[in-house]
């Protein structure tokens, strides 16, 4: 919608406990790029990773002043653990309340949505040049000839095939 911004996150790992990466892109209404990131996170489970991206995002939407995020992650059960206050997380206990006191933070609105993993590509994409690289985040504010083709096709709406077996 007008005057909001896009946050499509992604994290993931290499085995139960293995190399953990993130990545993640913050768009304005006319899902013009304002940063991304891709993240090297070191040995963590892939659920861990998927909360300490959203954190990552949802910490720069607030330093970059959105003040009306949608956040979209292809992980239901991270979106349902942020918002069920009933759920304290075991060893997910401080990332998931860093994420919970961050969208409660008053002068911004924050939604949280599931999205398909198809409609996530960009930040998949993100997610996967962390393992990639040295640096522990990298943070991009301009467009890579690949990122940008990314950026395109997910814009006018480019299909993903999905396999679906029966």
């Amino acid at each position: 919608p007008i005057n909001w911004h896009a946050l499509n996150s992604d994290g993931a790992a290499k085995g139960s406990h293995g190399p953990a990466r993130g990545g993640g892109i913050i768009r304005d209404c006319r899902e013009g790029l304002l940063r991304a990131f891709s993240a090297n996170f070191g040995i963590f489970s892939a659920y861990w990773a998927e909360l300490k991206a959203v954190a990552y995002g949802l910490d720069l939407a607030r330093t970059l002043g959105i003040q009306n995020l949608v956040v979209q992650m292809d992980n239901k059960a991270c979106i349902q653990s942020i918002q069920s206050e009933a759920y304290t997380g075991g060893e997910y206990f401080h990332i998931l309340n860093f994420c919970r006191n961050i969208i409660k933070q008053t002068n911004w609105n924050v939604k949280l949505e599931h999205c398909y993993r198809e409609g996530n590509w960009v930040a998949d994409w993100l997610t996967n040049k962390g393992v990639e690289q040295e640096a522990r985040i990298l943070i991009f504010q301009d467009i890579s000839l690949k990122l940008g083709r990314l950026l395109s096709e997910d814009t006018v709406g480019v299909a993903q095939p999905r396999m679906i077996t029966t």
